[in-house]
């Protein structure tokens, strides 16, 4: 009996230290990628924080009254950019390997990949098909990793119960613990706060009203009360008096004509810097997209949805020629006519008719796409994906709003594209289920 007993734990701690490997494969390499990245620019001025002002509290009051409100992000790297690289470098692989679990735990609910396989493979993706210039100043930069990457991974987290309602499944006390303790981190970056707040009430609503079978009332109710604390977090680190100063100081420096623009123009100039930006950028992710579109459609009856979705491939095949010519020789061809948006920010703020038409076109086919994604499985709409690919844009396109829309460079893109690498990680799972 007691050689049994042995046997049967020596058997399960096997079983633990299999399961483990994936996670410790992520984080591993996580780690020796994170130790390429070098202290240099605003991490600089970070690390002499703690001489110029004593101490890190002081500096927060400084920096949030005088330059923005990510004094919870900032400050975390302030501390640790007064220990020896070693500590960034194991927190920062934390953290990706964080940012890579919530990925596949939201994206792969129903576990149609095994979690080892979908861990590793998502973690691939994302080094092999995220744009260089976007990893190389989101990724491998300490000032800007702490936002984006870790910034995230804290939201992906605090979204995690209202993923669970969102298919009938009731949060543990664990789930809500840390999502109320990751939603204040999350709230202290602006583009990932305001997208958090926006799919947490999404994904509430739709677990309210959609569900068949009614959840329990405190499930909603502490739903409810996160959504209300991210908001109020959010709100409270946008409300610091250092991000007035800063736009201030960022128009004057990088956009001198910003204050001129209406709402419009700037709603306009967001949405524009959003599809060009991801069109030429992200081109094979949407051609990828289309296609999957393409074969669900022409398995259903409709002739009008195989007709749409054919012309929504061909679109985005065309814009994944153009944009290698364009990127190799830079010759103006007619395809480059398709992709010519509306000027918003021209000096006499007239659009031709065909650069309107090129805009229509390219907000239609975005707009099939992403609506075609949300309801890749017959009769049932899926939130997740609604929230990965608009929501995804519309973290760029709310850059229209901020005068630092080009100096960010890259950085700004992050999200955006990580999310539509999310789009097509689900929707290949889906496909692959169906058809194969």
């Amino acid at each position: 009996m007691v050689v049994k007993k042995y046997m049967q734990l020596v058997s399960k701690d096997k079983k633990h230290l299999i399961k483990a490997c994936p996670y410790v494969f992520v984080f591993i390499v996580a780690f020796l990628l994170s130790c390429y990245i070098n202290t240099e620019m605003d991490d600089l001025i970070l690390k002499d924080a703690i001489n110029k002002y004593g101490n890190v509290f002081e500096w927060a009051r400084f920096y949030g009254n005088n330059w923005g409100g990510r004094i919870l992000s900032q400050g975390i790297l302030v501390l640790l950019l007064q220990l020896p690289d070693i500590f960034f470098q194991i927190i920062n692989a934390f953290m990706w390997m964080l940012l890579i679990v919530y990925i596949v735990k939201i994206f792969d609910y129903k576990q149609l990949l095994k979690k080892d396989v979908a861990l590793i493979l998502f973690f691939f993706m994302m080094l092999i098909l995220l744009p260089s210039s976007v990893l190389r100043w989101t990724v491998f930069w300490k000032s800007a990793s702490v936002s984006y990457i870790w910034g995230t991974s804290t939201a992906l987290v605090t979204m995690w119960p209202y993923v669970k309602l969102s298919f009938n499944d009731v949060p543990t006390v664990k789930d809500w613990v840390l999502a109320f303790v990751c939603c204040i981190y999350a709230s202290n970056y602006e583009q990932i706060a305001v997208l958090l707040c926006a799919g947490m009430l999404l994904l509430l609503l739709y677990s309210a009203f959609s569900n068949k079978n009614k959840l329990p009332f405190k499930s909603l109710v502490l739903g409810s009360v996160l959504l209300l604390f991210s908001i109020g977090f959010t709100a409270f680190f946008l409300a610091m008096p250092g991000n007035t100063a800063r736009l201030t100081s960022e128009i004057i420096q990088w956009y001198p004509n910003f204050k001129m623009y209406s709402v419009f123009d700037k709603a306009s100039t967001g949405i524009n810097y959003a599809l060009g930006e991801s069109e030429k950028r992200i081109a094979f992710l949407y051609l990828a997209l289309a296609f999957i579109v393409l074969v669900v459609n022409l398995k259903r009856n409709s002739r009008l949805m195989k007709v749409l979705s054919a012309i929504c491939f061909v679109f985005y095949l065309f814009n994944f020629i153009h944009r290698i010519g364009d990127s190799l020789n830079g010759t103006f061809y007619m395809l480059s006519r398709l992709f010519a948006l509306a000027d918003f920010e021209a000096a006499d703020f007239v659009i031709t008719g065909k650069r309107a038409m090129a805009e229509c076109v390219n907000i239609v086919m975005i707009c099939f796409l992403g609506s075609s994604l949300c309801v890749l499985e017959e009769n049932k709409f899926d939130m997740t994906i609604f929230i990965a690919f608009f929501g995804g844009l519309a973290t760029m396109a709310m850059m229209g709003f901020s005068p630092t829309i080009y100096a960010s460079g890259h950085r700004s893109m992050f999200i955006c594209f990580l999310l539509m690498l999310c789009s097509l990680f689900k929707s290949s799972l889906v496909i692959a289920r169906r058809y194969m």
